[in-house]
């Protein structure tokens, strides 16, 4: 399984910034990959964002339940095809690995590619 690590946003007050999103890498079939988000930010100050071009169906996404929280738990959902979809993750602890990080998974619709036929990308956005 392949892994990308996720370039944070960070908004801040009254400035501009341009949008960034990371690319998946896999490009084998039936491949999911693992995004890695490192919060800078506390508890309610973190959007996710998961771009799927407009052919070769849904994506799936996950995020992996964390270790450092009792209620901790997975959370799973589709990203429909030529739309961009947001989470605002309003309980990071929930999702929270011992080193610190979010582990988000997203896995190819059947016999597709992440990144040649799905275009996958993820973004990232911490407000202040």
């Amino acid at each position: 399984m392949c892994a990308v690590a996720v370039t944070n946003l960070t908004l801040v007050r009254d400035t501009l910034k341009d949008r960034v999103l990371d690319a998946a890498t896999a490009d084998v079939a039936n491949t999911p990959e693992i995004f890695t988000i490192t919060p800078t930010k506390g508890q309610d100050k973190m959007i996710i964002e998961i771009e799927v071009a407009d052919t070769h169906g849904p994506v799936a996404a996950s995020l992996g339940a964390g270790v450092q929280y009792w209620a901790s738990g997975a959370l799973a959902w589709s990203c429909p095809q030529a739309k961009t979809t947001i989470m605002h993750v309003s309980d990071m602890a929930r999702f929270m690995t011992t080193a610190s990080t979010i582990l988000l998974t997203l896995t190819p619709a059947s016999a597709k590619k992440l990144l040649s036929e799905h275009a996958a990308k993820v973004g990232v956005i911490e407000s202040p």
